[in-house]
């Protein structure tokens, strides 16, 4: 061996000489990781992007123990600053490809904080991180909060409260029920329908109608009336106050497919209660996939036979009952419901298999106390020989567990894995909220909703004035987008109301009933 390998591996052994590997690291610098969460443009209410620079370079700290380099990096979420410096996997997001310097945050969430941390991670499980082997791997700029945008439902293609040629149906149109119909659906695969009505009283019977937008996928200009076809009568309440149909109108709707068959369920609210002080709500199935024919008989203007006419299919499907064993034992009265389903991930109901929801309004029963006596409840429904029955949720008291206090004209939109967002409107500020449940619990947060003008502006609406509202989702492509239909009465019934100067519709056509119409909305953020 040669003298001068000798003396090579004398200066190794001495720590006088670095390996090559050493030799490429160089000492470990406090690294500032540029850590940013901002607003998802054109999903601000419901999307945070994150962005940071790139991570640590390998090094060697002053305690000898190298770092190799980023092998992924972690970002953590919490709903306040608690995040600790270690990684702590109740906080986890989502890991990171060590090429990638940002990430979606899809929360749904609107008017929301959230606080956001970013690791640079040395293995698989994170134990080995940038920071945790002295100074030198010192960690800033890695922490970051960001607060959501309210949710903005832009009503397409009306310029303001004057613009009354643009709408979906007016002159008394109400209570919309709306969605697409899945592709493959009979003639009408992914062609947007809604369901809507006009009110009776013992003279004239209510009426429940159903409309279809003129093509299929994404309405291009759904506030156009001309673009909206085959508007069809499939439904009357009863005239008579004594009858359990009387009044029938704010329909909601459910597709079935049992294999062999596609069909539409329907459920409407009575008036009884104005009458017999008990709203009931009545449930028929159509004969058809359109879901225009229920065997009543209609046609043109009129119908031979009401939902519970002797021979007919309707029946009473959510009333109160005082038997503790009744599905829907302490429930006063029921209005204002949509079912609860998730069409996108789950298709249509298969009655022998699913067992969907509903959500309605109620009020309590005499063994019950709350606050207020017009909540939201929920119940699960089972299907056998042609009828559906529906369990309301209860507490370990027999009551009905309280989706939310003192609200009305609700709405349920589900998001995949179980999530949803609920919209009702409060009776105690006529004001538009929205909270989210996660699949296994309410969130205690609660945010507003807005509804804007198309004039460039984003004039909002008054929220007094608008509605019962219908919100659904559809696939358009990849791009999941959310359309919303909804009343808005004219500004003058809105002011009558609430008082000042709410902005609503400026029609001042006859009676305010007929002030209102329904309108299409889009989340624009």
């Amino acid at each position: 061996m040669s003298s001068s390998l000798h003396a090579l591996r004398a200066l190794l052994a001495a720590g006088l000489l670095l390996s090559p590997r050493e030799a490429a690291c160089a000492a470990c610098v406090p690294w500032n990781a540029g850590f940013n969460a901002v607003f998802t443009m054109g999903a601000e209410s419901r999307t945070t992007h994150m962005y940071w620079g790139q991570g640590p370079e390998a090094c060697t700290n002053s305690s000898g123990d190298d770092w190799d380099g980023v092998h992924h990096f972690e970002i953590h979420v919490a709903e306040t600053n608690t995040i600790p410096d270690t990684p702590d996997g109740s906080y986890w997001l989502a890991s990171v490809s060590s090429a990638s310097y940002q990430w979606e945050h899809e929360h749904h969430r609107a008017n929301k904080t959230f606080y956001y941390r970013v690791y640079a991670c040395e293995n698989d499980s994170c134990s080995d991180f940038y920071g945790n082997d002295g100074a030198d791997e010192s960690v800033s700029g890695d922490k970051d909060d960001h607060t959501t945008g309210v949710e903005l439902w832009l009503v397409t293609g009306v310029t303001g409260e004057s613009d009354t040629s643009s709408y979906v149906k007016d002159n008394g149109a109400n209570a919309p029920e709306g969605f697409f119909y899945p592709t493959g659906w009979g003639s009408w695969g992914d062609t947007l329908v809604m369901y809507y009505s006009i009110s009776g009283d013992t003279s004239n019977p209510s009426e429940v109608r159903h409309v279809r937008y003129t093509s299929s996928g994404w309405p291009t200009s759904p506030n156009n009336p001309s673009d909206w076809v085959g508007d069809t009568l499939v439904l009357e309440g009863d005239t008579d106050t004594a009858e359990d149909d009387f009044g029938l109108d704010h329909p909601w709707s459910m597709l079935i497919d049992d294999g062999s068959d596609q069909w539409v369920e329907l459920m409407m609210q009575n008036h009884a209660c104005s009458y017999a002080g008990n709203c009931k709500v009545v449930q028929i199935a159509s004969d058809d996939d359109e879901g225009t024919d229920f065997g009543l008989g209609c046609s043109g203007s009129s119908c031979t036979d009401t939902p519970l006419d002797s021979g007919m299919d309707g029946y009473v499907a959510v009333e109160h009952s005082s038997t503790p064993s009744h599905s829907m034992y302490n429930v006063s009265h029921a209005q204002h419901g949509r079912f609860w389903w998730d069409y996108l991930n789950d298709g249509p109901v298969d009655p022998g298999a699913d067992a969907p929801s509903i959500l309605f309004n109620y009020g309590y029963g005499p063994y019950c106390s709350y606050s207020y006596n017009d909540n939201l409840a929920s119940a699960v429904g089972s299907y056998s020989s042609s009828i559906w029955t529906w369990t309301v949720d209860v507490d370990g008291s027999n009551c009905p567990v309280n989706v939310a206090d003192n609200v009305h004209d609700n709405t349920i939109v589900p998001l995949g894995d179980g999530a949803f967002k609920v919209y009702y409107k409060q009776h105690s500020d006529d004001h538009w909220r929205v909270t989210y449940h996660d699949g296994s619990a309410w969130e205690s947060h609660d945010a507003p909703v807005a509804f804007i003008f198309d004039d460039g502006l984003k004039t909002p609406l008054s929220d007094e004035c608008v509605e019962n509202l219908m919100i659904f989702r559809y696939d358009d492509g990849g791009t999941i987008r959310q359309g919303a239909l909804f009343m808005l009465w004219d500004s003058d019934e809105c002011a009558a109301q609430v008082g000042g100067s709410p902005v609503g519709r400026d029609d001042d056509v006859g009676d305010v009933r007929d002030d209102s119409a329904i309108l299409f909305a889009e989340l624009s953020n």
